[in-house]
């Protein structure tokens, strides 16, 4: 990564990503230091519990489209704005689609369940739009715009959900505050971008982009299976009460993987697509990358566990005190996520992201069965170190190979992968729904 021109660029977007990130992530989880004391836990496990339902959709509308114009070795603008326009017919369609859903739901798991699902479908019509503008954003380099998104939503969120929650929309409002900040984050970007839909959209062109959007689409949906499997464990067999206290839980865990992965994912990708676009290594810059991403996890993980109990009372109350002993297995989680979401750029830029999605596909398979079965007294904590230790397994084995991979694509002799499949990690971003327990990462 030395030498080339773009470096600079770079190292400033750095700067702005990082600001991005823990700006947006700081005024979420304001909001939700604010909302808990505003809500029962009851409140945050049906929303929990909605946003697992909304979460699969909202993995629709852009198609996996922002991913695939980031992999493009080709200058992605052309086809950005027919990409925009495909990602907002898609969330169009989908925010009906969200409202059979919640109705469905509702005779299912209640009305209040339902109804939080119809008001969060609302934010679909925003999701794709946010991932086109956003992967022209990162792809140009351009992060400080990409920040300025980030942050926008975050702020929004506060301002909407803590009002509608003082207005006494209890379990609704921080569904409002979602759809407002994915609205907000969406226009942002595009404003940032200077992208605007097309009349006209190059259907054709998007057919070789829409292959990869579509793997893109098949791993995140396997991944969706993976990290809602264990809110509707915990929900089916310890009730709504303890689902809220899990999610609590999550939300405090995955505050630092969320930052740290949303600060890798967005600049590791661009890093090493222009890397090998000018013929030069990426690999050196992306060791160094991994080594400082996982210093900073392993120490936020360490310090969630030690101090679990104080910071639960502390931010969230005492009515949340049963989320303590979740927190420690899933700071693991989180810290397994980060592993992951290192090694999804490295998978993605060398085309061997079938082997990631096998590896979901593993999790799926091993996880959600053991966790069904385990004893009744173990409780969600038995569940939650379940899904921590496979994706602990996971995220190491997909973290080697794709440091192999990229050292394999740099020696001379081989030849030049293309960027054929998509990874977990790049399609996480494609459904950044912060309120569920699914937050930004790589193999979850």
């Amino acid at each position: 990564m030395t030498g080339a021109p773009w470096k600079p660029a770079l190292l400033r977007g750095g700067c702005f990503v990082a600001a991005g990130a823990i700006g947006a992530r700081l005024f979420q989880a304001l909001g939700w230091f604010l909302l808990a004391r505003m809500l029962a836990p009851a409140d945050v496990g049906a929303l929990t519990v909605a946003a697992v339902f909304v979460n699969a959709l909202a993995l629709l509308p852009g198609l996996g489209l922002g991913t695939a114009l980031l992999a493009r070795r080709e200058d992605p603008r052309p086809l950005a704005r027919s990409a925009l326009t495909v990602a907002l017919l898609g969330g169009a369609v989908l925010v009906g689609v969200a409202a059979g859903v919640g109705e469905l739901v509702g005779r299912s798991r209640g009305e209040e369940v339902g109804r939080i699902v119809a008001v969060l479908g609302g934010s679909l019509l925003f999701q794709g739009a946010a991932s086109v503008a956003g992967a022209l954003l990162d792809r140009s380099l351009r992060f400080e715009r990409r920040a300025l998104a980030d942050v926008a939503g975050g702020v929004v969120f506060v301002l909407v959900a803590v009002g509608s929650a003082a207005a006494g929309a209890r379990s609704l409002a921080p569904a409002l505050g979602l759809v407002a900040s994915a609205a907000v984050t969406a226009m942002v970007a595009c404003c940032g971008a200077r992208l605007l839909p097309t009349l006209r959209p190059d259907f054709a062109a998007l057919r070789a982009s829409a292959r990869v959007g579509l793997l893109v689409l098949a791993t995140a949906l396997l991944q969706w299976l993976f990290v809602s499997a264990d809110v509707w464990i915990v929900e089916r067999r310890f009730g709504r009460e303890a689902v809220g206290c899990y999610g609590i839980a999550l939300q405090l865990a995955l505050l630092p993987a969320t930052t740290i992965g949303l600060f890798v994912g967005r600049l590791a990708l661009p890093a090493i697509a222009h890397a090998r676009a000018v013929g030069g290594t990426a690999s050196v810059g992306f060791v160094r990358a991994v080594r400082i991403a996982l210093l900073l996890a392993t120490t936020a993980t360490v310090v969630l566990g030690v101090a679990a109990r104080p910071l639960v009372e502390t931010l969230y109350g005492d009515h949340f005190t049963g989320a303590t002993r979740l927190v420690r297995p899933l700071a693991i989680y989180g810290l397994a996520r980060v592993l992951g979401g290192l090694a999804g750029p490295a998978l993605l830029a060398t085309g061997r992201a079938r082997v990631a999605l096998l590896l979901v596909l593993l999790q799926d398979v091993v996880a959600i069965p053991v966790a069904w079965l385990l004893p009744a007294e173990l409780g969600a904590r038995g569940t939650a170190v379940t899904f921590a230790a496979a994706t602990v397994v996971a995220g190491v084995i997909a973290l080697r190979l794709g440091l192999r991979e990229l050292h394999a694509s740099e020696r001379p002799a081989g030849p030049e992968p293309a960027a054929s499949a998509a990874s977990p990690a790049a399609a996480a971003s494609e459904a950044p729904l912060p309120a569920g327990p699914i937050g930004e990462g790589g193999l979850a």
